[in-house]
């Protein structure tokens, strides 16, 4: 855990040297939400500040959603979960933007994205690299398929 303290220090540093915006990142995916929110609030408003998130620990949606809520204008992640972490053993890929844009879509917010055909580009980019979609959606589909199967859901 880096205290939040350190975060804004090198934060100010960055911005002092001519930074446009700054990116947090979980690269070993060992951040929990809270933490998310204590550090994104750390540097908030100094400037545009985004996460780059991993699944390790399958908290990657619920990362993003506490960094969105505490002002991170930018969520990095990739289709299909690929990607990795060379120098951190066990870690998985990167929060599959195909999960965060189904949450947020079944919550309201609209993302602009075509879910349907980002699946279908996890899929076509995992196979190109031989690996299978590690995305929760990729893998079981939207929460409700088709109409809403619920009156007042998506």
């Amino acid at each position: 855990p880096v205290p939040p303290a350190a975060v804004r220090a090198v934060a100010e540093l960055a911005l002092a040297a001519g930074a446009a915006g700054l990116s947090l990142a979980d690269t070993i995916g060992t951040a929990l939400p809270a933490e998310v929110t204590r550090l994104v609030r750390a540097v908030a408003g100094d400037g545009p500040v985004g996460v780059h998130l991993h699944d390790t620990r399958g908290l990657g949606v619920a990362n993003a959603l506490a960094a969105l809520e505490a002002g991170a204008a930018r969520v990095d992640g990739t289709v299909g979960g690929l990607g990795g972490c060379p120098f951190a053993p066990g870690a998985s890929g990167n929060l599959a933007l195909e999960d965060l844009v189904h949450v947020l879509e079944e919550s309201g917010v609209d993302t602009g994205i075509d879910l349907e055909a980002l699946v279908d580009v996890a899929r076509l980019a995992c196979g190109l690299v031989g690996r299978p979609v590690e995305s929760h959606v990729g893998r079981a589909g939207r929460r409700f398929a088709g109409p809403a199967a619920i009156e007042g859901t998506g």
